[in-house]
């Protein structure tokens, strides 16, 4: 006889590039950016989610965040309507309303007034600290010189009160009646706080996963099936938060 064993596997694009930066006027100049390309096709997809429809991220057992906490996503609304981003019970939740990114850790909000655009993606990070809420989004510019540079909307506020362990789900795009109409790619959550330095560095590139409390890493780039996989882990273990499709249609977008 003999064990059949089915499941799922994805490559990972990622790789390591070693060398150094010349300067034609012989100085040094901070936070180069070094872009590089591949002529290879890398698998890349996110999900789009209707006014009707989220993602599912089960909790077998109560999970304690009331050391930190935060989460990222890539987004692209469908419009500058009220939106839930995310949401956890008793915890934590991310919406858009009028106009703001409120996100409350417990009862505790922290508002950031942002106009979303609807031609490209944005990337938000929601922090707890255990005392503090933060809210926080980087965008790309060039300036007069050509120069890419980071510009950083952030809001902060004091958030006393300690949050409660449980098993409650995570919902992406969900909150009560409350849904997202758009495109959510590039899902992590951290059972810590992240660093605005950390933020910065990691926002705009691939992580493989086995990083320092990283709780949920959701890439959804499968492109097919109605499950999106979790490549979070410790050591060898997965973490294996996969989040399943919920309500109506959720589509693939490449």
């Amino acid at each position: 006889g003999y064990t059949q064993i089915a499941g799922i596997g994805f490559r990972t694009p990622l790789a390591t590039v070693t060398g150094r930066v010349s300067f034609s006027g012989g100085n040094g100049v901070k936070n180069v950016v070094i872009t590089a390309s591949t002529e290879d096709r890398v698998p890349s997809a996110s999900l789009h989610l209707s006014s009707s429809s989220w993602i599912e991220i089960p909790q077998s057992s109560a999970i304690n965040f009331s050391g930190g906490f935060t989460f990222q996503a890539w987004l692209k609304f469908a419009s500058t309507a009220d939106a839930a981003i995310f949401s956890k019970a008793g915890n934590f939740e991310l919406n858009y309303t009028s106009q703001k990114f409120v996100f409350k850790a417990g009862t505790q909000p922290v508002e950031l007034p942002f106009v979303v655009p609807t031609d490209r993606f944005i990337h938000v990070s929601a922090i707890y600290t255990g005392d503090s809420v933060m809210l926080l989004i980087p965008e790309k510019k060039s300036n007069a010189q050509g120069q890419t540079t980071d510009t950083v909307y952030l809001a902060k506020a004091a958030a006393p009160n300690a949050i409660t362990a449980n098993n409650n789900p995570f919902y992406l795009g969900n909150n009560g009646t409350t849904y997202f109409n758009g495109n959510i790619d590039e899902v992590r959550i951290w059972k810590k706080a992240l660093e605005k330095s950390q933020i910065l560095t990691d926002y705009n590139r691939y992580l493989v996963g086995k990083e320092n409390g990283f709780f949920v890493y959701l890439r959804m780039n499968e492109g097919f099936g109605t499950k999106v996989y979790d490549i979070s882990r410790s050591g060898m273990a997965y973490n294996e938060n996969h989040g399943d499709f919920k309500g109506g249609s959720v589509t693939w977008s490449t």
